[in-house]
C-alpha cells in the first residue's frame, strides 16, 4: 500500500508541474476598420524564423485561442490572412490577451488562370 501512494504522488507532482508551463494566448485578428478577420492563421514560435511552437486559425469573428508548451520569456506571434500584410510581433513575459491588426496588402493580384 506504501508503494501505490508513492506512485500516486510522483504521478500528481509530474502532472502539476507539467501544467507550470503551458500558457494560453488568445485574442482578437481585426482589419484596419476593427472588423474581425474569419480564418487568419496565427503562428507562435520561439524567433521569427525557427519551428513553430503552436497555430491556430481565427474563428467566426476573428478571435483565436492558442495553448503554447514553453517556458520561453519572449515568443514570437506571426499573424497572416489574404490580402493583408502579415505581422510579426514580439511577445514579452507571454502576453496572453491580444488585438492584432492588419493591415491591407498594396500587391495585387494581376491575373488568375483556370484550366478545366
Amino acid at each position: 500500500m506504501d508503494k501505490i501512494t508513492y506512485i500516486f504522488f510522483l504521478l500528481t507532482l509530474f502532472s502539476a508541474s507539467a501544467g507550470f508551463c503551458q500558457t494560453v494566448i488568445s485574442g482578437n485578428v481585426e482589419n484596419e476598420k476593427g472588423e474581425g478577420l474569419s480564418g487568419a492563421t496565427i503562428i507562435i514560435s520561439r524567433n521569427s524564423n525557427t519551428a513553430i511552437l503552436a497555430y491556430g486559425i481565427s474563428g467566426l469573428n476573428g478571435e483565436f485561442q492558442i495553448n503554447v508548451d514553453s517556458s520561453s520569456d519572449s515568443l514570437f506571434l506571426k499573424a497572416s490572412y489574404l490580402g493583408y500584410k502579415t505581422l510579426t510581433k514580439i511577445l514579452q513575459n507571454n502576453d496572453q490577451q491580444l488585438e492584432v491588426k492588419l493591415s491591407p496588402s498594396s500587391e495585387e493580384l494581376q491575373e488568375v488562370l483556370v484550366e478545366g
